[in-house]
């Protein structure tokens, strides 16, 4: 069964994008076993089991510890906000039943450090968008003049 989740990457380089993804797929995205983790009561949270000499997910992170269910003090029966490694998916998530599902609205349309809206993946897995496609045609940077 099929859902769109977000992937949330290390890298402040690459963009959040919503995905389609299977269950089955998750694993290829965190790049290893993949660790669950709950942080909001609709949401769950996936990264690399092991993260030992993945880089820091800041995005992923700041998300967990100020603005999570978990970090408001909203359920006992979260996970305590800690730091992430690695790339982080995020799905909806029904814990009565342990149904994976399509990431909620909410997170689709929050603000993941100045870019208003996730974009949705064309390009595949790996993808790294040029700087003109983060900022636009047309708006300042260095490589404005190549646009």
């Amino acid at each position: 069964m099929e859902f769109e989740a977000l992937l949330i990457p290390a890298s402040d380089f690459r963009d959040v994008e919503v995905i389609t993804i299977t269950k089955d797929e998750i694993r290829d995205y965190v790049g290893g076993w993949p660790k669950r983790t709950r942080y909001d009561s609709d949401t769950a949270f996936f990264c690399n089991e092991i993260q030992l000499g993945l880089p820091k997910n800041r995005r992923a992170s700041d998300y967990v510890k100020t603005e999570s269910d978990a970090a408001r003090g909203r359920a006992d029966h979260l996970d305590n906000p800690n730091v992430l490694y690695g790339d982080v998916i995020v799905v909806g998530y029904t814990a009565f039943t342990e149904e994976l599902k399509d990431i909620p609205d909410r997170l689709v349309t929050h603000t993941w450090e100045g870019l208003s809206f996730p974009r949705r993946r064309e390009d595949g897995p790996g993808h790294i968008p040029a700087p003109w496609d983060i900022l636009g045609p047309g708006e300042p940077g260095p490589w404005s003049r190549f646009v």
